[in-house]
């Protein structure tokens, strides 16, 4: 998912003010890590005749029973003696996605970082953690929810009805010294809360706490993935590529965009997941070169590109891929010859990712090869003019959040996850093209995660074709 580079680098500073998706409740069999069930979707690939198109399962995975205990204990580390952190599991920044009906607002559940503490999808609970002599007290505050349920899930034992919750804050603020509470990232020119937190820090204030950001502490722990949060997001790339696969065989000229959407949707359903991780991007011809189009309402032009930016979303954990792939199936001269510039800068930024590699070398990279393959064809005559046809930013989290959290880290680390997204955009010929991975960082280096999504010239053009 695409954004201009001055708003991608503050997502990728502040942590992904972008909140997307929801979660699934997971009815998939496991067979060895494997897919072992296929679906059909029927697509249409002309007036009169009907393609059935076998869509696999995706693998049923789920996070360990104590994950959220041990991401309690991890952030308990990071709080001062004589603190207590006040969570409200209300959004308080983001984007709500409106434009479909399986990202309805009322099904995009709890804010993540409260979730990622708790396992806790209900978006009107609270908790509060109090740290004193070095041990914890913790509590959640619940509304219509399950008590027992929610000591199974989270772990947490003190489960009381959220009623009780300001009682217990009159309490704890008179004897802490610091209240945590999350407001959004700190690079923000005001910081965020609900009316409920508000209250708290008002509260607080009164009685001379000290009022902390815990944004960026949880976005250093959320942006090292445990080896069972990889397996999440390697399943919500499984369904992405099934709708991926689905669109390239729907697709021929004059196809509408928005029915190679319904197809994505339809196809990830069939896959297994409840909804998209953030509103579908499909944009034929010169639409593509709005990196921020989502109309979906336009027909192929004959011979025009299709620029496919999609995720599916599994247990909260997002997908973020791009397919650029030729609307009829067979591209261009023009069109491989600028594709093939955009897919070799994604290989050379993939390959710089191992530990210790600043991030700002991953930026250098995709300039570099990008202006020398514009250079080569003749379309500019020196490298600083490379971000007249590159508009956007390179690179982002993902994890929970599409655009997911970060701290302050400037090296990649083991763990980190990335969607690595490059992209040329000429105007005067009606041409945007994207390629866009989700990539692991590892001890060894770099793993492509969605890496069994195609995406040669040669290898789309034979699938499409087939």
């Amino acid at each position: 998912m695409s954004y201009s580079k001055k708003i991608l680098n503050l997502l990728l500073v502040t942590g992904g003010l972008i909140v997307l998706g929801g979660c699934m409740e997971d009815d998939t069999k496991k067979q060895s890590g494997s897919v072992v069930e296929t679906k059909s979707v029927e697509t249409k690939t002309d007036e009169s005749n009907e393609e059935k198109i076998d869509v696999q399962k995706v693998p049923a995975v789920s996070l360990p029973e104590d994950f959220f205990q041990k991401n309690r204990a991890n952030l308990l580390e990071q709080m001062e003696d004589g603190s207590i952190l006040v969570l409200f599991s209300e959004r308080l920044y983001g984007t709500v996605l409106e434009n479909n009906e399986m990202n309805d607002k009322e099904k995009l559940g709890a804010a993540r970082n409260f979730y990622y503490l708790t396992g806790i999808k209900d978006s009107e609970s609270v908790l509060v953690i109090k740290k004193s002599d070095n041990t914890a007290k913790e509590t959640v505050f619940v509304s219509d929810l399950d008590n027992q349920e929610v000591k199974k899930v989270s772990k947490i034992e003190d489960v009381r009805d959220r009623e009780e919750l300001q009682a217990e804050l009159d309490a704890a603020l008179k004897v802490s010294k610091i209240l945590y509470v999350d407001s959004g990232s700190p690079m923000l020119l005001e910081r965020i809360s609900t009316e409920q937190q508000k209250h708290v820090e008002k509260q607080a204030e009164a009685q001379n706490l000290l009022i902390k950001n815990i944004f960026s502490v949880l976005g250093d722990l959320r942006s090292i993935k445990t080896a069972q949060e990889i397996e999440m997001i390697k399943s919500s790339i499984a369904a992405t590529k099934e709708g991926i696969y689905s669109m390239m065989k729907t697709s021929k000229n004059g196809i509408e965009e928005g029915l190679l959407e319904e197809t994505f949707l339809q196809t990830i359903t069939e896959a297994g997941t409840e909804r998209t991780s953030f509103d579908s991007i499909i944009a034929a011809g010169e639409n593509a070169l709005d990196a921020h189009y989502m109309e979906n309402a336009d027909a192929a032009p004959e011979g025009s590109l299709m620029v496919t930016d999609v995720g599916a979303e599994v247990g909260y954990y997002a997908a973020d891929i791009t397919r650029t792939f030729p609307a009829n199936g067979t591209f261009s001269d023009r069109q491989k010859e600028l594709y093939n510039i955009v897919l070799k800068a994604q290989e050379e930024v993939i390959n710089k990712m191992k530990p210790g590699t600043d991030l700002a070398v991953l930026y250098e990279t995709a300039n570099n090869v990008l202006a020398e393959g514009l250079i080569q064809i003749g379309l500019i005559q020196d490298a600083s003019e490379v971000s007249k046809y590159f508009t956007h930013g390179l690179f982002h989290p993902i994890g929970l959040d599409v655009h997911d959290v970060s701290g302050y880290q400037t090296t990649l680390e083991p763990g980190m996850v990335f969607a690595i997204e490059p992209g040329l955009y000429i105007p005067e010929e009606k041409i945007g093209i994207r390629i866009e991975d989700n990539v692991l960082v590892t001890e060894d280096g770099p793993t492509v995660l969605s890496k069994d999504i195609i995406k040669t010239v040669d290898k789309i053009e034979q699938f499409m074709k087939e």
